[in-house]
């Protein structure tokens, strides 16, 4: 404690103004983010009041108020704070049915989704591996899109030894294929471009990656 306060006496006013700067920064992404939670909250509420039977609406409307009540109650006698309320309102309004419908929708959509997965990998089988790999139809099966990923990993990552040390990705180790990825020219590109597009409070954010989880479990979660 002392070194710090040394640290502070001794800044310079471009430091303590940089530091200032970052704190109202810090704030603004904080407000930003539980201001995007209070909509996904309220987005979810109103689907649920119109979706649900109009004979189960009074119950659900007396949990409501009686969770409401009892939140408040935990806040003004600083049980919970600010953050621990939105994060379990967003527990009951959001993940908990959120998850219950893909529970649902998993099954009733199978015959549908594997027709939709028989044409992804039909496409996608030759286009990951340059046209070095063609199979029909009635062949493209999850399988053999899985045996043309290594195919797939050799083509996008570099060939540098000394961050590629494995001709074969099944046969690299888990820090091994990380370090790959991390040096190919794509992942570079793609880092690149989201520092520059997206803010990086936005992709620390709570409901960013509430967001972000929700539409890929769904699509690309389900798939593999």
């Amino acid at each position: 404690p002392v070194d710090q306060e040394k640290t502070t006496l001794t800044a310079t006013p471009e430091e303590k103004l940089s530091d200032k700067l970052q704190h109202e920064v810090r704030l603004l992404h904080s407000f930003l983010d539980q201001s995007l939670s209070v909509l996904l909250i309220l987005a979810a509420v109103l689907l649920h009041w119109h979706l649900l039977p109009f004979a189960v609406l009074p119950l659900a409307l007396a949990l409501a108020v009686g969770y409401g009540v009892g939140t408040g109650v935990s806040c003004s006698f600083d049980a919970i704070d600010r953050i621990g309320t939105l994060s379990l309102l967003i527990n009951v309004t959001v993940i908990a049915p959120y998850n219950a419908l893909c529970f649902v929708l998993f099954y009733m959509t199978w015959p549908g989704r594997m027709l939709l997965y028989r044409i992804v990998q039909f496409v996608t089988i030759p286009l990951m591996t340059f046209l070095k790999v063609k199979v029909s139809f009635s062949e493209a099966t999850f399988i053999e899109w899985m045996k043309i990923l290594p195919i797939a990993y050799d083509l996008i990552l570099p060939s540098d030894r000394s961050v590629k040390p494995f001709d074969n990705v099944d046969d690299a180790t888990q820090d091994q294929v990380a370090t790959a990825l991390k040096n190919a020219p794509f992942m570079k590109w793609l880092r690149n471009f989201s520092k520059a597009h997206i803010p990086v409070g936005v992709l620390n954010s709570f409901a960013y990656r509430l967001i972000f989880f929700m539409v890929m479990i769904p699509t690309l979660g389900w798939f593999l």
